[in-house]
């Protein structure tokens, strides 16, 4: 386990002390990170999953629903606010770029975002914080998979008790040339993601307001030079090279 880990271990802890206080609480690793139990681990409270600095993955049980989620603030969701994200989709279809490369992307819908899905058999809520969505090329027949996340992260560096959410947009989320945005739906704001931080206040710090014409250019640029490097299975050098110089590159590659 890395320091940064490790001390975001201790902030969970903390937190987990203030709000449960009297539960038993379980870490087990999970995948590189970890997941968190709150209560015995067959009749558990609360149940979530951990990666980086953010929590995601809620499993609560209905018996302490109501308790439990004020503090992930499920009971006052205003799915509205999300709206935002399909602004800035219809922003990305405009992009001269983005248009000469793919397909339109549909709009999302977030009506079952953070709702609580019922588990009969464990009688457990589930929420629902994730969506995926594709982008389809106009250059192969092969869609790339895209995903939206909502997770929670400490409001402030300074505070372990109390969260606030962050909803994500990542294009091309299972490549390693990805287009990652935090949006702060609250402010209307849109940073990319190019930083790891501790806190929600300092995502948007650390995280600069983007800038989407010649940001959403310089990714769909390192996107295309990741796909002939896959192809051709070596280095590229495609710096300076138009948009569709190398779609007929990678075409080429491809015959």
């Amino acid at each position: 386990m890395s320091d940064r880990q490790a001390q975001f271990k201790a902030r969970i802890q903390d937190f987990l002390d203030f709000h449960f206080p009297n539960d038993e609480h379980t870490f087990k690793d999970y995948c590189g990170d970890f997941y968190v139990t709150v209560g015995e681990e067959k009749n558990s409270k609360l149940i979530f999953n951990v990666i980086g600095t953010s929590i995601y993955r809620l499993s609560i049980n209905k018996e302490h629903y109501n308790e439990i989620a004020p503090i992930f603030g499920l009971d006052n969701v205003d799915r509205s606010q999300f709206e935002m994200l399909n602004d800035f989709l219809l922003q990305v279809n405009k992009h001269a770029s983005f248009k000469t490369l793919f397909e339109p992307i549909e709009p999302i819908d977030f009506s079952k975002i953070l709702v609580s899905d019922i588990q009969e058999v464990y009688s457990d809520h589930e929420v629902e914080d994730s969506v995926k969505f594709i982008i389809q090329p106009k250059f192969i027949k092969t869609p790339f998979t895209c995903g939206i996340q909502f997770d929670w992260h400490f409001e402030d560096t300074e505070d372990n008790t109390k969260l606030k959410g962050i909803m994500a947009l990542c294009l091309t989320s299972k490549q390693s040339v990805r287009f990652a945005v935090g949006f702060d739906v609250e402010t209307k704001s849109a940073n990319l993601v190019t930083a790891n931080s501790n806190s929600y206040n300092e995502f948007f710090e650390k995280n600069a307001v983007l800038q989407l014409e010649t940001q959403l250019d310089t990714y769909l640029h390192d996107f295309l030079v990741m796909l002939i490097e896959k192809q051709n299975k070596e280095a590229f050098d495609g710096k300076g090279m138009d948009l569709n110089d190398l779609v007929k590159l990678l075409n080429m590659v491809n015959i």
